[in-house]
């Protein structure tokens, strides 16, 4: 866990807790519990408003939601745009916005590589491997391979000389049984991952504030917490399911956190940046309880 992480779980503890949770609203302030809560609330309201995936966006269309609203929420989303971010990708929020939006970032960027064919066999490369991950953390590969397959068919065909149109993929990833079979492969990676690598991870736990289960002798039990909070379906993740995740895949996860907090030294309003793991880079845009993804592409 980077200094940065830990100075921010430290703050998100001892802040006291909002009366309420609104556009002004700094993501520090808010505990674990409060940003389930909130993810709830999205889940609600947005489980059959929006497309699991949508057409790449302006930009500006983000900038929009907020054009009566926080100054400050506009004042960061300038700024990304003052840092070569032109388009916005929104996920379905529906508890696995994290997962899915990893999904389509990983498929897209094999998809829009000029290396597409070579890349495409590597993360084919990669998803035998984690099979293999997954049979040493416990699961029973004649039930994983259900939610494999979907992932190395698409690989199979970003991989041959005639791909699919970018259409093309964005239909597949909405497919309901397809995208929703690549949710559960990230959400297994993540947990083998945890599972295989407990003590990396138990400090996280620590600092964890949503429901989490003891062992025999009072320390959190991880495979209880896969179980729960990484297997399950509709289970948000929070850092420690992103660093996992990260190092599972050999990815630097960048997030822009998107809130209400002020700006440093009286300055412009900055979006605030954490990153996970090391390798080929994915970029997310969060708000609290949600996961969209970010591009330097022209909608």
């Amino acid at each position: 866990m980077s200094s940065e992480h830990q100075s921010s779980t430290s703050q998100s503890q001892d802040a006291p807790a909002p009366a309420t949770i609104g556009p002004d609203t700094d993501l520090k302030d808010l505990t674990d519990l409060q940003i389930q809560e909130l993810t709830e609330q999205i889940k609600e309201c947005d489980a059959s408003a929006r497309p699991l995936v949508s057409e790449l966006e302006p930009l500006n269309s983000l900038a929009e939601e907020y054009a009566h609203g926080n100054a400050t929420f506009r004042a960061k989303i300038d700024d990304l745009g003052r840092k070569g971010w032109k388009g916005i990708r929104r996920i379905r929020g529906d508890g696995n916005c994290l997962y899915r939006a990893l999904a389509v970032a990983e498929l897209f960027g094999i998809l829009e590589d000029p290396q597409r064919e070579e890349k495409a066999r590597q993360a084919s490369r990669q998803v035998e491997e984690i099979q293999g991950t997954l049979d040493r953390a416990g699961f029973e590969r004649m039930v994983t391979e259900d939610f494999v397959e979907p992932l190395t068919d698409l690989l199979k065909s970003l991989s041959s000389s005639t791909p699919p149109s970018s259409s093309s993929l964005l239909q597949s990833l909405n497919d309901p049984e397809t995208s929703n079979s690549l949710v559960v492969f990230y959400r297994l990676a993540t947990s083998a991952h945890l599972r295989l690598n407990p003590d990396e991870f138990l400090p996280f736990l620590f600092a964890y504030e949503g429901e989490l289960q003891l062992d025999a002798e009072g320390m959190p039990d991880m495979r209880r917490f896969c179980e729960n909070q990484v297997e399950a379906t509709g289970r948000e993740a929070d850092h420690v399911q992103m660093a996992a995740l990260a190092q599972a895949l050999g990815l630097k996860m960048r997030v822009a956190y998107l809130d209400g907090s002020g700006a440093s030294a009286g300055g412009e309003p900055e979006v605030d940046w954490h990153e996970f793991g090391e390798g080929r880079e994915r970029t997310f845009l969060y708000r609290p309880g949600h996961y969209d993804l970010l591009s330097q592409k022209e909608a």
